[in-house]
């Protein structure tokens, strides 16, 4: 979703919202129509996350290291952009910090990246996409996300989280298996007589 469809759905969203009219006569709601008003907050409160994470994020680009005291944050009088972040937002640092990595996932053109931004797109929360995120590390894996966000259903962050760090697991020890087979292939032991009739030998093993 590009930068101006997020605002118009942001739009959107709070007109919505704003439709509910008098908050004070919640209590005379029906049931379904008291489910129906959490689900357009949620909506608005997703749609201002994806603008807070794409802002977070430019944020941060303009305050990257290397431009020391030339950078946003460091201009302003924070320590990092998560602090500046922390106090422009009103939000606690483990907040500011998913915001900007969450924006940076929107930008960028990992493929596992893509996958998320995606779900973004269609409605999953910047708490569930992070937490895929952060359980999926810097595993490359585009199908298995895949697969988690279509499974992803009514599960909170926290059960994605664990869902992610099983999927993770799982690629680190395939990988590995891969890597100790490869290893294997190429052991090799030769052995021979030389023209003087030595017995010469020659191999290949792994340090262990």
């Amino acid at each position: 979703m590009c930068d101006n469809e997020v605002l118009q759905s942001l739009a959107l969203a709070a007109a919505s919202v704003a439709a509910l009219g008098d908050l004070s006569a919640l209590s005379s709601f029906s049931d379904e129509a008291l489910l129906d008003a959490i689900e357009r907050a949620a909506a608005l409160r997703r749609c201002s996350d994806q603008v807070s994470a794409v802002t977070a994020a430019e944020l941060a680009r303009r305050s990257v290291f290397s431009l020391g005291d030339a950078g946003l944050a460091r201009a302003g009088g924070f320590t990092s952009t998560e602090h500046m972040m922390q106090v422009l937002a009103g939000v606690p640092r483990q907040e500011a910090a998913k915001l900007i990595n969450v924006g940076a996932l929107m930008t960028s053109s990992d493929p596992v990246a893509v996958v998320l931004t995606q779900a973004l797109d269609e409605g999953m929360s910047i708490d569930a996409v992070d937490a895929l995120r952060r359980g999926l590390g810097d595993a490359n894996t585009p199908a298995e996300c895949a697969e988690l966000v279509a499974d992803a259903g009514r599960r909170t962050p926290e059960q994605l989280f664990r869902d992610a760090r099983h999927t993770r697991d799982l690629h680190d020890e395939q990988a590995i298996a891969a890597h100790e087979k490869e290893r294997s292939d190429l052991r090799s032991v030769r052995a021979w007589w030389d023209a003087d009739g030595m017995y010469c030998g020659a191999w290949r093993l792994p340090a262990e």
